[in-house]
């Protein structure tokens, strides 16, 4: 899977927007958040990445609300 299709790299604007934040301790550990430039581009993560397995776990995905 890569982020090219949700992320133009291109597009200055998209690449300063996007985000990965893995949880290793405490009690989110294993979780991570992402954030992705626009709607159109977190539907579509959505929708291709929700119960995708990965080491054999499905991924559970979900929209969550942004901080502003």
């Amino acid at each position: 899977m890569s982020c090219d299709r949700y992320v133009d790299w291109n597009n200055e604007s998209e690449a300063e927007t996007f985000d990965i934040r893995h949880m290793t301790e405490g009690r989110m550990k294993g979780q991570a958040f992402v954030t992705l430039p626009n709607i159109d581009a977190a539907q579509a993560a959505l929708k291709e990445c929700h119960l995708y397995r990965l080491n054999s776990r499905p991924m559970i995905v979900a929209f969550g609300k942004a901080h502003t």
